[in-house]
This record gives structure tokens, sequence and C-alpha cells, in this order.
């Protein structure tokens, strides 16, 4: 009975927040309509008692007639004053708004271009961080201290931590959405700030938690990666992921008989699996130097991460990859090599074998998500 009366509060603060944001809502549309009829009124009142005091005055000329006439024409009159009345209540009201949205998009980047920064390709598919320390405000608990770690290239690699260890931070730092305040972020043996932010951010992809999709064509959603990219291109990067024959099944034929002009309807018809297939298609299609995958499994079913785990092993095949994913046993069947982070550093790193055969964290991570009964399967993984 205590649960019924918690939300039983909850829900009548709520709603009495409704009503109170409703009735500010009806008082202010009130308010407007008649600050737009004022002036129209204010108007006719004047026109109508100049009109009364011309016929009533000693020797005027104005008749009843003219009286009428006014009244009659006065509307007509009085209706461009009003709309001008009603455009400026409302840019008033809406000014405020209007001086959000300029501040956003006059907002300055956390991160700027160095001196020297070059439209220079990324040349060999590596990544490296060197003495990085980071944090996202200045009296906020750092993220990383001295994090350091090189990750082999054309090899898909795991950074393993807790919740909250700054997994998808590293992603953020490495595409320079931030800077660290100490230390470097190597990509191509150079240091991040020796890239342009658009060279950077061209040259790594990354798949979020939750891809975003649009109500078009899956041509045109795709194209959004590399728009000058061609049908044949398209369609070989979809059959190389698998993603081509999920959505000739999933999708309603087009108008010309061609996948490409099927409408994807922003991915309501794909599965979660399917849409992250579909979106790491996207990713490669301009042919990254490094891919990035953030929470690849979330929301998926058992069956759903087996299938997907065979389709981005194949889909990323010889590319420099990195997988943030709270499944360490998806982890441990789909990467090659484990960085594994613990209070902003690296407390260890090397391949499945290796640090399951010792008592570390990837070990003690493992066997708490899967349970005391796996030690037995962890010691087998670590021999074979």
């Amino acid at each position: 009975m205590e649960a019924e009366r918690i939300f039983s509060e909850k829900h009548n603060v709520s709603l009495d927040k409704s009503l109170k944001a409703r009735l500010r809502q009806t008082i202010t549309i009130e308010t407007v309509n008649l600050l737009n009829r004022l002036p129209t009124l204010l108007i006719e009142i004047a026109l109508l008692g100049f009109a009364v005091w011309l016929v009533l005055k000693p020797g005027g000329n104005a008749r009843p007639g003219d009286v009428v006439a006014v009244l009659l024409l006065a509307p007509m009159l009085m209706s461009p004053i009003q709309s001008l009345s009603g455009y400026l209540v409302m840019a008033s009201s809406s000014w405020p708004n209007i001086e959000q949205v300029i501040s956003i998009l006059e907002s300055r980047s956390k991160t700027e271009e160095q001196p020297g920064a070059k439209e220079t390709q990324v040349a060999t598919p590596t990544i490296e961080a060197r003495n990085v320390a980071f944090s996202y405000e200045p009296d906020s608990p750092q993220i990383f201290n001295g994090l350091s770690f090189t990750v082999p290239p054309e090899k898909t690699t795991g950074l393993v931590a807790k919740m909250g260890q700054g997994k998808t931070t590293f992603f953020k730092l490495a595409l320079r959405f931030y800077d660290p305040q100490q230390g470097q972020i190597m990509v191509g043996g150079r240091p991040t700030t020796d890239y342009t932010t658009d060279t950077l951010r061209q040259r790594i992809a990354m798949m979020s938690q939750f891809p975003a999709f649009f109500f078009d064509t899956v041509r045109e959603n795709l194209r959004m990666a590399k728009p000058d990219t061609t049908d044949e291109e398209l369609q070989a990067i979809c059959e190389r992921t698998g993603v081509w024959r999920i959505l000739s099944q999933k999708l309603p034929p087009s108008e010309t008989g061609s996948i490409l002009d099927a409408n994807l309807a922003a991915g309501k018809t794909l599965s979660g699996g399917e849409r992250k297939l579909l979106a790491l298609t996207r990713c490669l299609l301009r042919d990254p130097a490094l891919l990035f995958l953030d929470e690849p499994t979330v929301g998926m079913d058992n069956e759903e991460k087996f299938e997907i785990r065979k389709m981005l092993r194949e889909g990323t095949r010889g590319k420099t990859v990195m997988v943030v994913d709270h499944d360490v046993n998806w982890l441990l069947q789909f990467c090659d090599y484990f960085v594994v982070l613990d209070e902003g550093r690296v407390v260890e790193q090397g391949t499945a074998k290796e640090l399951l055969s010792r008592d570390g964290l990837l070990y003690q991570l493992y066997m708490a998500a899967m349970g005391p009964k796996t030690k037995e399967i962890a010691t087998y993984i670590a021999r074979v």
C-alpha cells in the first residue's frame, strides 16, 4: 500500500503540473487574441466617433449615410492592420524560442582546429592512446588518468570495463567531440589534432547504439554516408553485409522493382539486429580506416546476437575495429584482442586465451555475467 500511496502522490503532482501548464497556455492564447483585436477595436471606435462628430458638429457637411459608409469600409481598412498586429504579437511571443535557436546555431564546438591541421588521409589503420587524461568538467572526476594502449591493426578489439568507466567516452575523444586535457590519441601514427575534424570523421566511422533512419528510400538512407555513390556500389556493400537479402524480404516492393527505391519507413519493419546491420552497411560504404561499434547487441535476444556476430565478422573483415558492448560473453566470441580498463587506466590487455587464463578483471566480469558454473568453460577456452 505504501507504493500505491507514493505513485498516487506522484500522479497528483504530475497532473497538477499539467493542469497549471494548460491554464498558462490558455491564458497566454487569450491574451494574444485580445492584444490582436485591441488595436482594431480602438481604431473602429475612433473612426465611428469622428464620423458622428462630423455629422453633429454645426455647419458640418457630413450626412448619416457617410457614417454608415465609414462603418462598412472600416473592416476592410482594419484587416491589414489586424494582420500586422497579429504578426507583431506572434513575433514577440516567439522571440525567446528564436533566441534559443540562434544561441544553438552560434554555439562553438568544444574542440577547435589546430594551426597546421591538414586534410590528410589516414595512412595506416592504427589507433593508440598515449598517457591520456580527461574529465568532462574541470571540477568533475577524471574519466581517464594516464590511459595508454595500442590497438592492433586489421583486428577487432574489445574495449572492456565496468559501467561508467569511459568506454564510449574514448570514442568521442578519438572523433574529437572533446579533446583530452593531457596526452594524445594517435590515429595512423599522428595526433588527431593534426587532422581537420572533417577528415578525421570521414575516415573513422562509428555505429551508435541507436542508429537513425528516415522515411525515405533505402538509397537515400545509405547515401548520407557517401552522396556520390552509385547503385552498383550500394548493392555490392549490401550483399557483402547480408542486408540485401533482409531488405528484399522485409520491405514492400517499389514501383521500379529495385530494393534501393523501396521506402525504408525509418526502419520500422526491421528488427533491432537488422537495423544495426543496415547501420554497419552505411558505415562501411565510405570505406573507413577505423570502425567503432558502440553497443552493437543492445536490445537483441540471443538468437539475434548470434546472427549479427557472423554478419559483423564478415562485414568488417580486414578492418581495424573497436567494440564496446555490455555482453562480455558476446565480446569473447567476436573480438580478437581486448583492452580492459579500470579507474581510468589499462589494467590488462591481450587475447581472450591470455586474459581468461589469469584471474584478472575480464575474467571476473565474465564470471559475474555468466555465473559460477562457467569456470570450467573459461578454463577450457583458455586452453584451446
